[in-house]
C-alpha cells in the first residue's frame, strides 16, 4: 500500500513537473495537453481510483489490530509461565504485509525441547492451556 501510494504521488509530481517546468515556466502545448483532461487522463485517474479502493480494502481494520493485541496479551503470558519459553508472532503480521482478515503467525520458542516426546508434551500443554483460557472467555 506504501508503495502504491508512492508510485501515484510520483505520477502526479511528474506530471505537474512536466507541465509547469518547460520553457522556464511557460507552458507549451505538449505540456498543457497533460493537464487537459483526455481520455488517457481520466483512465488514469478512474484506474488509480480503483486500486486506491482496492488498497484500503485490504488495510486490516483497527479492529484486527486490537484482536491480536488482546489474543496476544492474554495467550503469551500464559503459556510463556506454563510452558517457559517464548510466544512469538511472526509472518505477515509482523512485516507489515497483514491484510483484512489474516491469521496471526506464532511460533513457541522452548528450550531443553530436542525429542519428539517432549515436544508433543509440550503441545498437550498448550492444547490444554488454551481449552482452559478459551472456556474462561466470555462469549
Amino acid at each position: 500500500s506504501a508503495l502504491l501510494r508512492l508510485s501515484v504521488a510520483l505520477l502526479n509530481h511528474a506530471t505537474t513537473t512536466t507541465a509547469a517546468g518547460v520553457a522556464g515556466g511557460a507552458l507549451s502545448e505538449a505540456a498543457e495537453s497533460l493537464c487537459r483532461s483526455t481520455p488517457e487522463a481520466e483512465q488514469r485517474r478512474r484506474v488509480t481510483g480503483e486500486v486506491v479502493g482496492i488498497d484500503n480494502s485490504l488495510m486490516p481494520p483497527v479492529e484486527q489490530y486490537m484482536h491480536k493485541k488482546r489474543l496476544m496479551g492474554a495467550v503469551r503470558p500464559l503459556l510463556e509461565a506454563r510452558l517457559g519459553g517464548s510466544l512469538v508472532t511472526f509472518g505477515s503480521c509482523e512485516n507489515g504485509f497483514w491484510v483484512n482478515g489474516s491469521d496471526i503467525d506464532a511460533c513457541m520458542v522452548l528450550k531443553n525441547a530436542r525429542t519428539k516426546q517432549i515436544c508433543v508434551s509440550k503441545l498437550q500443554a498448550i492444547k490444554s492451556a488454551l481449552n482452559r483460557l478459551t472456556m474462561a472467555a466470555p462469549a
